[in-house]
Order: C-alpha cells, then sequence, then structure tokens
C-alpha cells in the first residue's frame, strides 16, 4: 500500500483499490476498479475518533481490514 498526494493505493491485489481523498477528512470513498464500493466517515468525540464504514456485504471484510490498515499506518506516521 502506498500514498500519493492523499491517494491510497494497494499493490498485489487481484482489483485495482484507491482511496480517494483524505483518510482523515469527514468522508472518504473507496473506489474498486473505479466504482465506488465504500464510504468511510470519521467519527470525532472527546475521547477518540472513529470510522463508520458503508460497504456491500461481499467487499464488507476486505473493507474493514483496509480501514484498520490505513489507520495504523497513518497513526505511525504522525507519531513520529
Amino acid at each position: 500500500m502506498f500514498n500519493v498526494n492523499q491517494e491510497y493505493f494497494v499493490l498485489g491485489y487481484k482489483d485495482e483499490i484507491k482511496i480517494n481523498g483524505k483518510f482523515f477528512g469527514l468522508t472518504t470513498q473507496i473506489l474498486k476498479n473505479g466504482e465506488v464500493v465504500g464510504t468511510i466517515r470519521r467519527q470525532i468525540n472527546l475521547i477518540a475518533d472513529g470510522f463508520e464504514l458503508d460497504a456491500n456485504d461481499e467487499d464488507l471484510p476486505f473493507l474493514v481490514a483496509l480501514v484498520i490498515a490505513i489507520d495504523n499506518i497513518t497513526d505511525k506516521k504522525y507519531r513520529r
């Protein structure tokens, strides 16, 4: 997975997966082969931020793992 100008791309996966926009924006779309397959909405509260993911059942497990992976990557990036 790599980041170019606020876009994330997944390498080595059978389909082209792209997260378009700022991951920590309020709303971000996940594209699979150019079509929107999920929407991430950031939930901000006093204790910790959370995410809401809208996606179809077929893509949901992969997209949940993707959101967790990107959140971990960005956490490590900004802790340094």
